[in-house]
C-alpha cells in the first residue's frame, strides 16, 4: 500500500466516522427533546461524550492521512531526521490525554 492510499483510506476513514457521528447526534437531539429526568440526561450525556471522543478519533485519522502525504513527497531516501519535524507538528497526542473529557451535564443535552 503506497503512502497516498493511506491516506486517502485515513480519510475515508474520517469520514465514514463523521457521518455516522452526524446520524448519531441526530437521533440523540430527537431523544433529547422527548427525554425527562436526570437519569436519562445522565446517560444521553455518556453518548455525548462518546460522541466527543469520535472527534477526537476523526481528526487523528485525518493528521495521519497529512502525515502519510508528507511522507510520500519526501520519499523513502530521506533519513529520519526529516520526519521529526512532520510528526511534531501534528496534535495527535489527545486522545492520550485523560485530562480532556466533556463538560458536566447541566440538565440540557447540548448537540455539537
Amino acid at each position: 500500500m503506497t503512502l497516498l492510499r493511506l491516506a486517502r483510506e485515513l480519510d475515508e476513514t474520517a469520514e465514514q466516522s463523521a457521518r455516522m457521528a452526524g446520524d448519531i447526534t441526530e437521533a440523540l437531539r430527537l431523544l433529547a427533546e422527548a427525554a425527562e429526568g436526570a437519569e436519562v440526561q445522565k446517560r444521553l450525556g455518556n453518548v455525548l461524550i462518546a460522541l466527543q471522543r469520535q472527534d477526537r478519533i476523526e481528526q487523528r485519522c485525518r493528521a495521519l492521512a497529512q502525515v502519510a502525504r508528507h511522507f510520500a513527497v519526501l520519499g523513502p531516501e530521506h533519513p529520519d531526521r526529516h520526519s521529526d519535524p512532520i510528526w511534531a507538528a501534528l496534535p495527535m497526542d489527545e486522545l492520550r490525554l485523560q485530562t480532556q473529557e466533556a463538560r458536566p451535564i447541566s440538565g440540557e443535552v447540548e448537540l455539537f
